[in-house]
């Protein structure tokens, strides 16, 4: 993969990782193999990469669980706003009916 920045390079591959898993897919996970010579430039370059792209992965999946919390906030409160509304007795709409 060829990246200008370090940033880019793992966003080129958080994409490409994106794409490995397709839509009606059974499996619900997706292997990634990297070969890397040891001892090496390249081993180096992928244990930084690797630190970056676990990373991003560990926001994501904190934002994720933010969007699941506040999603359950709301339902619950729409649940407490909708068992309040049917114990209320019911108020005519015209003072004058009464």
């Amino acid at each position: 993969m060829l990246a200008s920045t370090a940033d880019k390079a793992v966003d080129y591959e958080l994409q490409a990782i994106g794409r490995a898993r397709r839509h009606g897919q059974l499996r619900s996970v997706v292997h990634v193999w990297r070969f890397v010579t040891a001892g090496t430039l390249e081993q180096v370059i992928t244990e930084q990469h690797q630190g970056a792209l676990w990373q991003c992965e560990q926001v994501r999946q904190q934002q994720h669980q933010e969007l699941l919390e506040r999603a359950q906030r709301r339902e619950q409160e729409a649940q407490a706003a909708a068992a309040q509304a049917a114990e209320a007795p019911a108020q005519p709409d015209d003072p004058a009916e009464e």
